[in-house]
C-alpha cells in the first residue's frame, strides 16, 4: 500500500495510493488568500464592539439617479456619509432609522431575512433614492490552481 502526500506550504494532506510521493505546492496567490482570510476573520470578530459598523459600506442607487452612490462610514463613533453633493453625519433616531440634519433628510436601512443590511433609503426634501449595499469581504475562488513539482516513486 502506497501513500499519495501533499506538501504545501501550510498543511500536508496523505492518502493512500499507488507506491508515489506527489509533492504539490499551492501557488503564491492560494497562500497570500488563506492569510487575507485569516486576517479578515481575526479583524472581523474583534471589530464588532460598536453596533453602527453594519451600516458601513458603499450604496448603488440606480443608473440614472441623482447621485450614483453614498459611502457610509463610521468616524469616531458617529456614522458619516460621502457623495458627490457632500457629507452629512447620520444621527440614529431607532432601529435601521436616521436623522440627516444637515440636509433636513431621513435614511432608512433595510435588512434581509439574515438580519443583515442590504440597502438603504434616502429621503432629502423632494429627493428619493433607494439603493442597495455592495457585497463586501472576501471573494471566494470557485477553481484551486496547483503546480505539481515532484512525483518520486518510493519503494
Amino acid at each position: 500500500m502506497t501513500h499519495l502526500t501533499y506538501l504545501t506550504s501550510a498543511l500536508a494532506v496523505t492518502v493512500s495510493s499507488t507506491n508515489r510521493f506527489i509533492f504539490i505546492k499551492i501557488t503564491t496567490m492560494k497562500n497570500m488568500f488563506f492569510l487575507l482570510l485569516l486576517t479578515t476573520v481575526f479583524i472581523s470578530a474583534n471589530a464588532q464592539d460598536d453596533p453602527l459598523k453594519e451600516y458601513v459600506g458603499v450604496y448603488k442607487f440606480p443608473d440614472g439617479s441623482v447621485i450614483p452612490s453614498v459611502e457610509i462610514k463610521l468616524e469616531n463613533g458617529v456614522l458619516v456619509g460621502y457623495s458627490q453633493m457632500g457629507s452629512a453625519a447620520l444621527d440614529k433616531i431607532g432601529k435601521d432609522t436616521f436623522s440627516i440634519t444637515t440636509y433636513n433628510g431621513m435614511a432608512y436601512f433595510a435588512r434581509n431575512s439574515d438580519n443583515a443590511i442590504t440597502g438603504v433609503r434616502i429621503e432629502v426634501q423632494d429627493l428619493i433614492l433607494e439603493g442597495k449595499k455592495e457585497m463586501s469581504g472576501l471573494v471566494f475562488l470557485s477553481r484551486k490552481y496547483y503546480e505539481v513539482i515532484k512525483v518520486k516513486q518510493v519503494i
